[in-house]
């Protein structure tokens, strides 16, 4: 399963017997299925997308900090590097000099 996009879906239906419970998704075909499952298997399906939701969401808080460029670089650093053409034009002058 992808983290980003669900491939399923849960249902849970209250019968006058009791409490029943469908997985539903798509297969490589493309077709729609329905399976009734165990409650057991039910839980720990929801049990999963918590922990997915939980590790996605400390993804997107943490990944900023994974994701440093040079751009975000230059505007933290004290003291900006200079480009290659001024420190090829600098090295002319105290040559002539």
């Amino acid at each position: 399963m992808v983290y980003g996009a669900k491939a399923y879906t849960l249902r849970e239906e209250s019968t006058e017997s009791g409490k029943r419970y469908f997985i539903s998704f798509k297969d490589g075909q493309g077709e729609h299925h329905e399976l009734e499952v165990s409650e057991q298997l039910f839980i720990e399906f929801r049990q999963m997308e918590r922990r997915n939701r939980n590790l996605q969401q400390w993804n997107q808080r943490h990944r900023e900090f994974n994701e440093v460029w040079d751009e975000t670089l230059y505007r933290r650093a004290l003291r900006v590097p200079k480009s290659l053409d001024e420190r090829m034009i600098e090295k002319e002058r105290n040559e002539l000099l």
